[in-house]
């Protein structure tokens, strides 16, 4: 994996205690900034102040569901390009492609496996981090294209010039 030694930050988002613990135990020794959230509302504050770098997000909460919750982030234009992964048990298709659809990038079915998580949280942010730079440098490409765009008009006046003073 293309991961280093930066801490990355993980925003756990569940409203059962036990499930943050548990994920926050999973993830401890893996070298992240770990948050957590109980309740979509705070999610929303929590990732606001901190903008994290993945977010794990349940489905089943009160008030606002995780649905709703991946839906506000993914309408920020500070939040919308984190990688959020469900965790839930709800493991019918219809609310795996739901997942999916509002613009969650991946599903993990609870019960879960801590190797299982871990891989897909490492995968996500692997994913993450190559497109930013894939941004960055697609953003450098295009200033360098419009400096070539204007260094060439300059060449072609110079030699319009030029011709016109040999003419």
């Amino acid at each position: 994996m293309l991961l280093n030694s930066i801490k990355y930050k993980v925003l756990i988002v569940d409203d059962e205690p036990f499930n943050t613990m548990l994920l926050s135990e999973v993830l401890k020794n893996n070298n992240y900034d770990l948050h957590t959230a109980s309740s979509g509302s705070l999610a929303l504050k929590i990732a606001h102040s901190i903008v994290p770098d993945i977010v794990l997000l349940d489905i089943m909460m009160p008030l606002m569901d995780g649905f709703e919750v991946c839906l506000h982030l993914k309408n920020d234009p500070l939040l919308k390009q984190i990688p959020i992964i469900f965790i839930s048990s709800l493991n019918d298709s219809k609310n795996i492609v739901k997942a999916l659809e509002v613009g969650g990038v991946d599903f993990i079915t609870k019960p879960f496996q801590f190797e299982e998580v871990n891989a897909r949280i490492k995968t996500h942010l692997t994913l993450h981090i190559q497109n930013q730079k894939i941004e960055a440098l697609n953003n450098l490409l295009e200033k360098q294209s419009e400096h070539l765009k204007k260094f060439s008009t300059h060449l072609q006046n110079m030699r319009e010039d030029e011709r016109l003073a040999v003419a």
